[in-house]
């Protein structure tokens, strides 16, 4: 009698385990929902609803973003991970996802740990701006003006913890300079106070800075990245200049899900996405909204998050910022 009830729970453990395979064999057959901790209208919003509409086209189901901002992100982030594991629930990661377990107390989430990591979607470049009056046609120049001129140069940022301010924090590290953080509550604030000359600098996103550059509203010393800007060929990388450390502020983002997704899914989704940023008419698509598809694998995700991860909690830590 005991054995025949274990041999019943045997076969019936395969039977659930192998339905669970087959169940997976046609997916996606319902729609999925990505999560985003953050509102609509941003270029992350932007560029993953053009990812969520190829998607759909391409699979023949309904990939529905659906944005849960609040709390700097934590709340959108811990309700993904929160989500069940089958393969109809994503979630959006992004650059400041790597930020504030550093910055913020009793985080509940670990990007790398919590989640299953499916590819990175896309990225934008940094510049660095200054307002005309600042003496400096370069980084070094701009460094030598900062060192005599302690303490009294501002550099603008949309706010605490934000990866415009905690870049500019691993500049003053890295170069020994006093800048004041002037934080605002939005990335348009701060660029209206370099521009009006309440602050003197800014590191932001580069395609934002290209219009008002070419304006002569501000000057920019540098971009990060390997490749410069086309609208402003003249403007040299950090890297060339010798401040390649500040590659690590970019902006990107990628897609994950919940622990114990099924594989299957997760190398389905990562296929799709990479033929999808690979197309040429989606490459231009995405770059009206200032960013660059890139692809790459569950493995190029996860590397980008712990390095991230790693120079965010020093410069935190050395830097001594606020943690909220």
């Amino acid at each position: 009698m005991l054995r025949a009830l274990q041999a019943g729970l045997v076969v019936s453990g395969w039977l659930a385990a192998s339905a669970g395979v087959i169940a997976q064999s046609d997916y996606p057959n319902r729609p999925s929902v990505i999560v985003l901790a953050i509102g609509a209208g941003s270029g992350t919003d932007l560029g993953l609803r053009l990812y969520a509409d190829r998607l759909s086209k391409r699979l023949g189901q309904s990939f529905v973003v659906e944005n849960k901002p609040g709390a700097s992100t934590i709340l959108g982030t811990e309700y993904g991970m929160r989500q069940q594991p089958n393969g109809y629930n994503l979630t959006s990661l992004f650059s400041t996802s790597t930020i504030v377990p550093s910055t913020h107390r009793n985080v509940p989430f670990n990007p790398i740990r919590d989640f299953m990591p499916i590819a990175r979607l896309a990225g934008t470049e940094y510049g660095f701006a200054v307002t005309p009056s600042v003496p400096a046609k370069n980084m070094q120049e701009l460094i030598a003006y900062a060192k005599s001129n302690p303490g009294k140069l501002d550099f603008a940022s949309p706010g605490h913890g934000t990866p415009h301010h905690l870049g500019m924090e691993l500049l003053k590290l890295q170069t020994g300079t006093d800048i004041v953080h002037v934080p605002h509550k939005s990335i348009s604030d701060a660029l209206n106070g370099v521009q009006g000359g309440h602050t003197q600098m800014i590191l932001s996103v580069a395609t934002g800075l290209v219009p008002i550059v070419q304006s002569g509203r501000m000057r920019m010393l540098g971009v990060t990245g390997t490749t410069g800007l086309p609208a402003l060929p003249q403007v040299q990388t950090m890297q060339s200049q010798g401040f390649g450390y500040l590659d690590v502020v970019r902006g990107w983002f990628g897609l994950a899900a919940p622990l114990k997704t099924p594989q299957i899914v997760i190398n389905r989704l990562n296929a799709e996405l990479n033929a999808i940023a690979k197309s040429p008419d989606f490459i231009a698509e995405m770059a009206n909204t200032g960013q660059v598809p890139t692809g790459g694998t569950p493995e190029d995700l996860t590397i980008l998050m712990k390095n991230e991860l790693e120079t965010w909690a020093r410069v935190v830590k050395e830097a001594k910022v606020e943690i909220q």
